[in-house]
């Protein structure tokens, strides 16, 4: 389902790949996915299993790296359009 977050709308696809794309002239679609080989805006940079993305492993030291990863991926992104 979609939430409102600060003024835009957030669509989580899940595993059936529901990808919807807003209209240009009302903004920008920006695709995001777990899995480092997707053609998408921003995915991890390195090398992660496949199904961590559905069952993490059970290490809070890799929970930790994966969720960094993401937010150093996101910023590798934001950086690269401004």
């Amino acid at each position: 389902s979609a939430i409102k977050l600060d003024g835009g709308w957030c669509v989580d696809g899940g595993i059936l790949d529901f990808q919807p794309e807003l209209d240009p002239r009302y903004g920008e679609t920006i695709y995001v996915s777990p899995f480092y080989f997707s053609g998408v805006d921003i995915c991890p940079s390195r090398y992660m299993p496949v199904w961590w993305a559905f069952l993490p492993s059970p290490d809070p030291n890799t929970i930790d790296w994966m969720y960094d990863l993401g937010y150093c991926d996101s910023l590798a992104w934001m950086e690269r359009r401004s």
